[in-house]
């Protein structure tokens, strides 16, 4: 369920031009957010205990999807 609502609070941020879509806030559990690190569903980036957004990947939103459709949950629309 925690892919499930760092998928749900996802954010968009804009910095010199560029957007980095699919952000979400670390407010979980690091055993859990190192554990999708490495099954590869979020990325915490170079130095992960300064960061403290992580980057969902597309495995990541994949997979938060399935569980979105298994849950009969509905995706907000942007």
């Amino acid at each position: 369920m925690t892919l499930l609502l760092l998928y749900l609070t996802r954010f968009s941020e804009k910095e010199g031009g560029f957007t980095t879509e699919n952000l979400s806030w670390k407010g979980y559990p690091f055993t859990v957010l190192n554990s999708f690190s490495d099954q590869g569903f979020i990325s915490q980036g170079k130095h992960p205990s300064r960061s403290k957004s992580v980057w969902i990947t597309p495995e990541g939103v994949a997979q938060a999807r399935r569980l979105l459709e298994q849950y009969g949950i509905e995706e907000r629309k942007e």
